[in-house]
C-alpha cells in the first residue's frame, strides 16, 4: 500500500529528473521563434493597415477643408462641383419654398445674395415679370449663374454681378423691392456692414428673406470657424433688428416634400438637411437709408 504508492512517486520524480535539461529551454526557443515569425509576417501589414489609417482621416480633413471653403467661395473644379451638386439637392428645396412665400409680384425687382449655380435666380425668373439681380463672391458663381439664366440676361430680366455683400455700391439705394439669401449670412465678415449695405439698396417697406441653418444639429458647427464666422442663430437676428429693419418674423420650416416652389407637389423624398429657418423681415417705410 504505503510502500507502493512511495515507489511510484520515487518513479515519477525520477522520469522527470531524467529529462534533458535543455529540452524546456529549447521549446521556449521555438516559441520566441515562432512569435517573431508571426510578427515579421504580420508586421508589414499591421504598418499598411496604420497608413491607410492615417490616410484615410488626413484625406477626410482635406475634403473637409476644401469643401467648406467651396461653400464660401466656389471655384471651377472637383470640390466646385461637388459644392454645385451639394446646393442642388439640398438648397435647392429650400430656396425655392422661401421665394414661394415672398409673394413676387409683376414689375418687382429681387436682389439675390450668393446666388451660387443661379437656382434661386432660375426660380424667381419663373414668377411673371419679375427682375432679378444677382451678386456673389465667386467668379466662377457669377459665370455659372449666368449661363443657367442667359436667356433671362440677354432679354435683361437678369444680371449677375461679382461682389461683396459688404460692397454693393453697383446697386443704386432704394432701388431694390425684395432682398432674397439662402445660407449666405454665415460668411459675411462684418453682419453690422452687410446688413446696412442690404437695407440701403432696399426701398422704404421692402421686404429681405433670409434663410439660415444655423447650428446646433447642422453641419455648420463642424467646419471651420474662419470660414463659417457667424454661427449664433439669436446673434444673427439681433444685428438684424439693430441695422433697423422692423417687423421680424421667424418661422421654423419642415417641408413635407422636397419638390417646392411654382412647380411643388407632394411625395418627393424629404432630407434633414433641406429644413430651415426663414426670417421675413421689412425695411421701415419712410426710412430713405
Amino acid at each position: 500500500g504505503a510502500q507502493g504508492f512511495s515507489n511510484l512517486e520515487a518513479r515519477r520524480e525520477g522520469m522527470v529528473k531524467s529529462v534533458d535539461p535543455g529540452f524546456s529551454e529549447s521549446v521556449s526557443r521555438m516559441t520566441r521563434a515562432r512569435d517573431k515569425s508571426n510578427t515579421e509576417i504580420y508586421f508589414p501589414y499591421l504598418l499598411l493597415l496604420a497608413g491607410a489609417g492615417i490616410a484615410l482621416a488626413g484625406g477626410f480633413q482635406v475634403f473637409h477643408k476644401h469643401f467648406a471653403r467651396n461653400l464660401s467661395l466656389p471655384q471651377d473644379g472637383l470640390f466646385g462641383q461637388i459644392v454645385v451638386d451639394f446646393m442642388a439637392k439640398h438648397n435647392g428645396p429650400s430656396m425655392k419654398d422661401s421665394l414661394a412665400k415672398m409673394d413676387l409680384k409683376k414689375g418687382e425687382t429681387l436682389l439675390e445674395i450668393c446666388p451660387g449655380p443661379g437656382l434661386g435666380m432660375q426660380e424667381a425668373l419663373r414668377y411673371e415679370g419679375v427682375t432679378v439681380i444677382g451678386v456673389d463672391l465667386s467668379s466662377h458663381m457669377v459665370k455659372v449663374a449666368g449661363e443657367l439664366n442667359r436667356e433671362a440676361v440677354d432679354a435683361g430680366r437678369a444680371q449677375v454681378y461679382q461682389g461683396d455683400v459688404m460692397d454693393l455700391s453697383m446697386i443704386s439705394t432704394n432701388s431694390i423691392d425684395k432682398i432674397h439669401h439662402m445660407n449666405c449670412a454665415y460668411f459675411w465678415r462684418d453682419l453690422e456692414t452687410a446688413l446696412s449695405e442690404l437695407k440701403r439698396v432696399l426701398k422704404p417697406g421692402g421686404l429681405m428673406a433670409s434663410g439660415t441653418k444655423f447650428p446646433p444639429g447642422s453641419r455648420i458647427e463642424t467646419f471651420d470657424p474662419n470660414i463659417f464666422r457667424n454661427r449664433d442663430q439669436e446673434a444673427y437676428y439681433v444685428a438684424v433688428e439693430q441695422a433697423g429693419f422692423e417687423k421680424l418674423d421667424r418661422r421654423e420650416v419642415k417641408l413635407g416634400s422636397g419638390c417646392t416652389g411654382i412647380d411643388a407637389k407632394s411625395g418627393c423624398p424629404v432630407d434633414k438637411g433641406m429644413n430651415y429657418e426663414l426670417l421675413l423681415c421689412y425695411k421701415p417705410s419712410g426710412v430713405g437709408v
